[in-house]
């Protein structure tokens, strides 16, 4: 008879690009970005349980459990780089809550929470400088999903710069069920390749004085564009939330997801209500502060600003 190890859990946390900057596309196809990230917090469940074997089980979504899964390459991975010892193996159970291809980094934040529960329940032991290097590995989102709370992301979205997260932000967001392909959003910004309007600074000073109205002003996303010509609904839907009284909207990451802000929980849950039935649910969160995770670094994470 096996014994199995105990249950660890982590919420794993949504992430929103309240700005997304496209600065350039690179030689080797990827592109450079400069965007404020924050993480809400619509969340999925994620545990792993001491076993034989590496198992990734995902409920809620029709996701595979093999290397096509962010969690199991984070695990593999994460199994290689384990200093002194081959650890155990791991049963790795998802409670998807966070809707699929829509922006929200729903999983890359699967993939952080597998490496930061991984390295604990292995006794791996690896600093957060290795955990980040392994984050970058597995997807754009990961380093700072690994990281949470508020950050300024550069590069390709590895360059972390932490920030004072501002928690507790009513946030309403329409997400289809139907996601967009990263891949074609950002094929098709390339063949248009339009001026970039979006910047960072206005929404970094609203966001550190907890301006919301300012916050919601600066609002932005060179994507969106893109995103509101593949599909038509989003350019409603933003309409429809500035209509109920968001003081800003605008498509997270490629999308399609379209989130607003407003001045209070009642006016956001008010304005849910306004919306349903007209389009997918509304969801109604809330910026939320860094979870349980990672350490946290107190420096850009490769020592340089933008």
């Amino acid at each position: 008879m096996t014994r199995h190890g105990p249950v660890i859990t982590q919420r794993a946390l949504a992430k929103l690009n309240l700005v997304l900057r496209i600065r350039g596309r690179r030689s080797d196809g990827y592109h450079e970005i400069d965007s404020l990230m924050h993480t809400i917090g619509l969340a999925d469940d994620v545990s792993v349980t001491l076993r034989p074997g590496l198992v990734v089980r995902c409920t809620g979504a029709d996701l595979p459990g093999d290397h096509r899964n962010l969690a199991y390459r984070a695990a593999r991975l994460l199994a290689d780089a384990c200093r002194g010892h081959r650890p155990q193996g791991a049963l790795i159970r998802i409670r998807k809550r966070i809707p699929l291809a829509a922006g929200l980094a729903g999983g890359s934040a699967d993939a952080a929470a597998v490496l930061t529960l991984l390295n604990e329940a292995w006794a791996c032991g690896l600093p957060w400088d290795e955990l980040l290097q392994l984050a970058r590995q597995i997807g754009a989102d990961v380093p700072f999903c690994l990281l949470g709370g508020a950050a300024r992301a550069l590069g390709t979205g590895e360059r972390l710069q932490p920030l004072d997260p501002r928690p507790g932000v009513p946030v309403v967001l329409i997400a289809w069920p139907e996601g967009l392909s990263t891949a074609e959003v950002y094929g098709a910004y390339d063949a248009l390749n339009p001026p970039s309007k979006a910047r960072v600074e206005p929404a970094l000073e609203a966001l550190a004085a907890g301006d919301l109205r300012a916050l919601g002003a600066a609002l932005a996303n060179d994507l969106q564009p893109v995103v509101e010509t593949l599909r038509p609904e989003t350019r409603v839907a933003r309409g429809d939330l500035l209509t109920c009284g968001a003081l800003g909207a605008t498509v997270t990451g490629s999308g399609p997801t379209v989130f607003g802000i407003f001045s209070s929980m009642e006016r956001a849950r008010r304005a849910a209500r306004e919306l349903a039935g007209r389009r997918p649910p509304a969801i109604t969160t809330e910026l939320a502060a860094r979870g349980r995770g990672a350490m946290r670094p107190n420096t850009w994470a490769r020592g340089d600003g933008p």
